[in-house]
């Protein structure tokens, strides 16, 4: 192996040579400060929450979004006729699919 001048093997002292003095430490810009988030006034959420809820609790919605394998029917929220299932993509079952009763009009 063959040695530099300094008695370090070629190839092992760092680029450059070697610093007598270690480097000035970088600084980083330290960011603006980030103004608070102001806090919306109690009514305004509320307010909206209130709004769609009447939406989400109408019989139409519930019927179909439920936690039971079957959707359901009418305001009192029967079980839906003809025993159908909600199926493996929440459409129906294969042969009784929500969209062979129920379409757009």
């Amino acid at each position: 192996m063959s040695h530099g001048n300094d008695g370090i093997p070629a190839g092992l002292a760092p680029i450059g040579g070697w610093q007598s003095t270690p480097p000035a430490p970088q600084t980083v810009a330290t960011p603006p400060p980030v103004a608070a988030a102001q806090p919306i006034a109690a009514p305004v959420p509320v307010a909206a929450f209130l709004k769609i809820a009447t939406v989400l609790r109408h019989p139409r919605c519930m019927n179909c979004h439920t936690v039971t394998e079957f959707p359901r029917q009418g305001d009192d929220r029967r079980r839906h006729d003809m025993l159908v299932l909600r199926g493996a993509d929440d459409h129906g079952a294969a042969a009784m699919r929500c969209s062979s009763c129920h379409q757009n009009v």
